[in-house]
């Protein structure tokens, strides 16, 4: 991220409303008999909902997680 302004409240909620997109895409992706999409963008929803919790308990840009690094980045960010 270059020099983005940081507005916590506004990141937060760009989470959020993607992630509750992607609910709805589970939702209707297993409701049509595609379990393996449906927990593919299951997973997507929870990364993203993790993201937000990352902007709200550290005040600052989530962590890039699909460049090169770990997925459990995330996870060991909360206990740093």
């Amino acid at each position: 991220m270059g020099k983005e302004i940081f507005d916590k409240d506004k990141l937060i909620n760009y989470w959020i409303a993607s992630s509750d997109d992607d609910h709805e895409t589970m939702t209707a992706m297993f409701e049509a008999g595609r379990y393996n999409w449906s927990l593919f963008v299951g997973h997507l929803m929870i990364e993203k909902l993790l993201k937000a919790y990352y902007v709200y308990m550290k005040e600052e840009f989530p962590p890039f997680i699909h460049k090169g690094t770990s997925k459990n980045q995330i996870f060991y960010c909360f206990i740093k």
